[in-house]
């Protein structure tokens, strides 16, 4: 064999190694269930629902929010929130607080959907919203209001750990409410994939909606996990409740 000749075949074992792992590549994946879609004045195709049309996307119906007690403004999509929120707008009363806190997970958590890389490894659970999937959450994704709740919550591995699941609905892929023995009640939402934090892995943007068998108690909030290996733990990356 010549020198030649052997160069080539070597560079052509680079390029097919190459192109194996950029196919090997998952692009990011965006629910097509979305909460936001159902909020829309003029419904998105499948073929144009990306994260940018979502932020932009005009509600059908608008929010108005106040500062200060006077300045008052109207908000009509996730762009326009997201403004507001950074300038300190608020719920103009505080019946509306549940609403606009629901409303800036959901922005929030679509925003960070244009954070999301394409990844090589995919160790989640499959599908991820099971029945066993507080088996392998991490505690983070349980209702823990009190201290002494936090403080379990943080020696706990898992969601189940902290409290064993009491029943489970299945509506989707994408939608699932929990039910556990404490009383929680958490309707989770799986609202994007893709690598988040640059490790190659797949992670997962969840919206939760969070209430009490018992009371009033009420709160929406989105986190970002991730699974390391195909039989470990997930972990939170990130965790947002916005406006607590």
């Amino acid at each position: 064999m010549t020198r030649t000749h052997g160069t080539f075949l070597t560079a052509c074992a680079l390029l097919l190694s190459a192109c194996s792992s950029i196919a090997s590549q998952q692009p990011p994946e965006l629910s097509p269930e979305h909460p936001i879609l159902g909020m829309l004045e003029t419904p998105l195709s499948q073929n144009t629902l990306t994260a940018e049309a979502l932020m932009s996307a005009r509600w059908q119906f608008p929010l108005t929010l106040a500062k200060s007690g006077t300045d008052q403004m109207s908000v009509e999509n996730c762009n326009a929130l997201l403004g507001a929120y950074e300038k300190d707008f608020g719920p103009s009363q505080p019946s509306e607080f549940g609403l606009v806190q629901a409303n800036l997970a959901l922005c929030l958590a679509t925003a960070d959907i244009q954070n999301l890389e394409p990844s090589a490894n995919d160790y989640l659970p499959d599908p991820l919203l099971g029945p066993r999937f507080p088996m392998t959450a991490p505690a983070e994704l349980a209702v823990a209001i009190s201290d002494s709740q936090r403080e379990r919550a943080k020696e706990s591995h898992t969601w189940q750990e902290f409290s064993a699941l009491k029943d489970y609905q299945w509506r989707s892929p994408y939608d699932a409410t929990y039910v556990t023995e404490d009383g929680a009640i958490q309707r989770v939402f799986l609202v994007a994939t893709g690598d988040f934090n640059g490790d190659d892995s797949r992670d997962a943007i969840l919206y939760l909606e969070s209430a009490l068998e018992q009371g009033s108690y009420g709160t929406t909030r989105y986190l970002i996990v991730t699974r390391e290996e195909a039989d470990g733990p997930m972990r939170v990356l990130k965790q947002v409740w916005p406006g607590e």
